[in-house]
């Protein structure tokens, strides 16, 4: 079994699922894909090819409204 793995934007990832729909519904075609740290690559999608779609959470720390604020003004407000 042949496995790649292509991280994609949520903007592309949704447009690339949809190209993929269409692709087997019409019993094969080709779907572009720009990977965020890849080449680009044009893969034949076929009503064989078992597609896998994983969203990942977000590696970004989630912040509070104080340290938002520190981010937004420059420095705290204690200083």
């Amino acid at each position: 079994m042949n496995v790649r793995e292509f991280v994609l934007t949520d903007e592309h990832a949704t447009t690339v699922s949809d190209q993929i729909l269409d692709a087997t519904r019409a019993g094969g075609g080709y779907v572009h894909l720009r990977p965020i740290s890849a080449p680009e690559a044009d893969v034949l999608i076929t009503p064989g090819t078992t597609v896998t779609f994983e969203r990942l959470s977000s590696v970004r720390p989630q912040i509070t409204a104080s340290e938002e604020s520190w981010l937004i003004d420059g420095w705290p407000d204690e200083f």
